[in-house]
């Protein structure tokens, strides 16, 4: 008896508890909150603060614990949470959903929910994309959480509100709507605007508590301890924590690539540019070629100039941009240069020849077509290693007569080259062989004889 009890119980509880659903929009609670402000802040529901403890099986004390996740139904908010999509990422990236603890290796165009936070590790890269076009790239060693991302259903107005614990990203803002708003908050201010890009820094270890804000392009608001700084383009300002946003301050000039360097280059890529006035040193980053521009590497450098191996790229094409790092780590206005990897020609196709059976005439020897080749390069040797070369020739046919030498009857290997009038030539074609048989010169002899001693007798 007491055993059933007990089953009714628990049946009466699960019963009992409101239905959840997926699509319910997850909130984090903060120091301060309760129920009814929540309910102002993010609902329609005039009722909301007399249902929402039922629907998340909480009491109604005056404040929340932190950290506890309230259930919100997505029918009741004003605004409608937006998922951001993780487009693209390298090395050593995990996201995780309110516990550290809970950090998974994400996938590729992987939806991210708001309160995800996304860390990037040492040499790591990753790309967020929302949905109104905003982009963000992460640079290595950055934390980043996704505090609130949603539009209004009235006026369809976004609002990003992102919290960069440490390390520092590049964001790129399209122009936005009226009452739109993107705001990444650091540990010391706040950083908004409306249409711009920039780069935000959250400095860690002995920059711990400063953040630093590089506008390349439109106007940053910078907040801080109730005051705020309109950051410009060309200008960066820093903020520490606990004071207001310092003066701002123009960023290093962008660097100018030499005329030297080639827009089309086989490889190793060679890059060089003129040297900024108080730059102490450079930063290189290689970016894909594609709208995003994903990070692929970044570099720190003391001169002017590096040299990078094409095997580091699985493209054609490749961007990279440059900008100077003054003494205190503010990174300078950026240079962008497009460079393609040369690919080598395709080898010739070399079409293989029966045994050769008259000696005394010219070898003919013929080979397929390659685009883009200007020439072609042909090799003959007695072995097949062509210690020895015999002959050489350069050709624009696809075909070549080598006249009979002696030498042939030792062994004849040829190889094929395409040349590039400009970029890399191909590699040797397959070596073929032309065998020389010998049998039509025995079997001339041996009639010559069988002949004179058919008249003979």
């Amino acid at each position: 008896m007491r055993l059933y009890l007990v089953f009714f119980l628990l049946l009466l509880n699960l019963v009992a508890r409101p239905a959840h659903s997926e699509s319910d929009w997850l909130y984090s609670v903060r120091p301060g909150d309760n129920l009814w402000n929540l309910c102002n802040q993010y609902t329609v529901r005039r009722d909301c603060w007399l249902k929402l403890g039922e629907y998340n099986s909480v009491e109604y004390p005056r404040q929340l614990p932190p950290g506890l996740i309230i259930r919100f139904p997505i029918s009741w908010l004003k605004e409608v949470p937006r998922p951001v999509t993780l487009s693209y990422y390298k090395g050593d990236v995990t996201v995780f959903y309110q516990d550290p603890a809970s950090s998974e290796i994400p996938t590729f165009q992987q939806k991210l929910a708001i309160g995800t936070t996304v860390v990037t590790g040492e040499e790591s890269f990753a790309t967020l994309i929302f949905e109104d076009g905003a982009l963000i790239q992460m640079e290595p060693n950055s934390e980043l959480l996704l505090d609130s991302i949603s539009t209004t259903q009235q006026d369809q107005a976004f609002t990003s509100q992102l919290h960069l614990n440490t390390g520092a990203v590049n964001a790129r803002v399209p122009e936005r709507r009226p009452k739109s708003r993107f705001q990444i908050r650091t540990p010391s201010a706040i950083a908004a605007v409306r249409g711009t890009e920039y780069r935000l820094t959250a400095g860690k270890n002995e920059n711990s508590g400063v953040s630093i804000t590089e506008v390349l392009e439109g106007t940053v608001g910078v907040d801080a301890q109730q005051s705020t700084v309109d950051v410009e383009e060309g200008f960066s300002v820093k903020t520490a924590e606990g004071l207001p946003p310092e003066q701002p301050k123009p960023l290093l000039s962008a660097p100018e690539f030499a005329a030297a360097v080639k827009e089309i280059q086989p490889g190793p890529i060679e890059l060089t540019w003129q040297p900024v006035d108080g730059a102490e040193q450079y930063r290189l980053d290689s970016l894909k070629d594609n709208e995003q521009a994903e990070l692929i590497n970044s570099y720190f450098l003391s001169s002017a100039e590096f040299s990078l191996d094409v095997t580091d790229f699985n493209d054609d094409c490749v961007r990279f941009a440059v900008r100077g790092v003054d003494a205190d780590g503010v990174q300078g206005l950026v240079a962008y240069k497009r460079i393609c990897i040369e690919q080598p020609l395709d080898s010739p196709a070399v079409i293989a020849k029966p045994k050769l059976s008259k000696p005394d005439l010219d070898v003919e020897i013929d080979w397929q077509m390659v685009e883009a080749a200007d020439s072609y390069f042909v090799q003959v040797s007695n072995s097949d290693n062509f210690d020895v070369i015999y002959q050489e020739f350069t050709t624009t046919e696809t075909s070549l007569v080598l006249p009979w030498d002696p030498s042939f009857e030792k062994g004849l290997y040829y190889r094929v080259q395409a040349i590039a009038l400009e970029g890399v030539d191909s590699e040797f074609s397959q070596t073929r062989e032309i065998k020389v048989d010998r049998l039509p010169k025995k079997a001339l002899l041996t009639w010559s004889v069988f002949w004179v001693l058919f008249v003979a007798l």
